[in-house]
């Protein structure tokens, strides 16, 4: 059997789907960038000796690493069980929604990761949910299975 087959018969079972397990991914690429800006910051203060172009490109480089870590309160653990979508952050604060309340689903893929942006209503709000999802041989992406799950549903 293949993925989209053992697929189809999670829903038809109405058994419980897992988007993503954890936040290990998200943790280690938080780690990568943290790294990252910071060797980067010190070789511009070092090559460029500290003058106006370091400091400049400096912030720059820490406003990109402040922007993904104010973001990271998005990127939550997912799975669908039945027709209901559970969602749990890296806050430990968990949303449980109706399918149906999800107004706009995109995904891409880059580097066998998918990432998936979810904004749905619930409780009146819009909220939304970053999804990462490491693919394996022969995975399907978390936009595909919402979307084949909402048309079965109908």
């Amino acid at each position: 059997m293949t993925r989209q087959e053992l697929l189809d018969q999670k829903i038809l079972n109405r058994e419980q789907i897992i988007l993503s397990r954890d936040f290990i991914t998200i943790k280690l690429l938080n780690l990568i960038l943290i790294v990252l800006c910071l060797f980067t910051i010190s070789s511009l203060l070092y090559f460029y000796k500290i003058n106006k172009t370091g400091i400049a490109l400096s912030a720059i480089f820490s406003l990109f690493y402040l922007s993904f870590y104010y973001n990271i309160k998005q990127y939550a653990s997912a799975s669908i069980k039945g027709e209901v979508l559970l969602l749990k952050n890296i806050k430990n604060e968990n949303f449980i929604t109706e399918l149906r309340s999800i107004k706009s689903i995109r995904s891409f893929t880059l580097f066998r990761m998918n990432y998936t942006s979810i904004k749905f209503k619930l409780d009146g709000c819009w909220h939304t949910a970053k999804i990462i999802k490491k693919l394996e041989n022969d995975d399907v992406e978390n936009e595909i299975i919402i979307k084949s799950i909402l048309k079965k549903a109908g």
